[in-house]
């Protein structure tokens, strides 16, 4: 178990580093280089992988939900390097895995795939906030990204670190 518990801290730094910097970016704050941003995006991507990896490990299911699964992973790490759609795409595919599974807490993935439909419904509506021409979005919209933003986070702790195979202990 030991693997697990570690693997679960990395899903749940890893979202919390994701959030974070997709929040910064959001709010346009640049308050370091573009080489620590950059580490720092790496770390969160680094830390998603390990902690989805793992935490897909060790949630058996059925052959759907396994498939879904490693989609989702993969979704995840490309997307980081590709387009961040593309990682809320597999944050949703991933969360809908959970959800299946039963294993770790169903709301967990209930929690990411919300966020990441959220975060998708406010792109397609809004367009994006990231890129060139680097635009910020109003009130609602800007309100909405860091609310799912923040789901998403949220839905990779719970999976991280809360196991409905264990009692809560605190």
């Amino acid at each position: 178990m030991r693997s697990v518990t570690w693997t679960g801290v990395a899903a749940a730094a890893g979202g919390l580093l994701f959030a974070g910097f997709w929040i910064g970016s959001l709010l346009k704050v640049e308050i370091v280089p573009w080489p620590v941003a950059l580490l720092w995006h790496g770390i969160a991507t680094l830390l998603l992988a390990i902690g989805a990896a793992g935490i897909h490990r060790s949630s058996p299911g059925s052959s759907i939900q396994t498939t879904l699964g490693w989609l989702g992973v993969t979704l995840v790490v490309i997307g980081q390097v590709v387009s961040l759609e593309i990682t809320m795409l597999g944050c949703l595919i991933f969360g809908a895995a959970a959800v299946m599974s039963g294993r770790p807490p169903r709301w967990g993935g209930a929690l990411l795939a919300l966020g990441a439909v959220a975060f998708l419904g406010v792109t397609a509506v809004n367009g994006r906030f990231w890129g060139d021409p680097n635009p910020s979005p109003s009130l609602i919209p800007a309100l909405t990204f860091g609310a799912s933003l923040l789901l998403t986070a949220l839905g990779w702790i719970v999976l991280g670190v809360i196991r409905s195979d264990e009692p809560m202990r605190l």
